[in-house]
């Protein structure tokens, strides 16, 4: 038997798509009215239909600058999401996203990103201050 956690999640996955069926658009403030949230678990549920491309980036409201969500225009895409929330479907298979949400890097960004602290730097030619090498000798010489 699954755990309510799960219930009350596919109960809120599924008010949320009802809602965006009825009013078209949808934001962070309207789902956490509409499933009676805080704003980073409406972010999170807003993800995972954005994820499975049943939710499209529209812009953004001027109700504090929110992203603006419409609910995508192909019903096959809806009615397979909506399928997989009962508890008798098989696990999700959702195509990788073609980018992640939020604007956050993909993995293939983050490798180019983080490229260039991984080079080695060029060997600095140290000089030594001329009363040090008249005393020491030279830069590089070690005793």
């Amino acid at each position: 038997m699954p755990k309510n956690q799960t219930l009350k999640r596919l109960s809120n996955l599924r008010m949320l798509v009802d809602e965006c069926r009825r009013a078209g658009d949808i934001d962070v403030y309207a789902a956490m009215e509409r499933i009676d949230c805080g704003d980073s678990a409406a972010r999170k549920y807003i993800a995972e239909l954005v994820d499975a491309r049943v939710l499209v980036f529209v812009g953004t409201s001027g109700r504090y600058l929110s992203r603006v969500y419409r609910i995508t225009d192909d019903e096959s895409v809806i009615l397979a999401f909506v399928g997989t929330l009962s508890l008798d479907a098989p696990e999700r298979q959702m195509p990788p996203p073609e980018c992640t949400m939020m604007g956050y890097p993909t993995k293939q960004s983050k490798a180019g990103l983080f490229a260039q602290f991984q080079r080695r730097p060029e060997p600095v030619k140290v000089f030594r201050d001329p009363l040090v090498a008249a005393i020491f000798g030279p830069a590089g010489n070690a005793a």
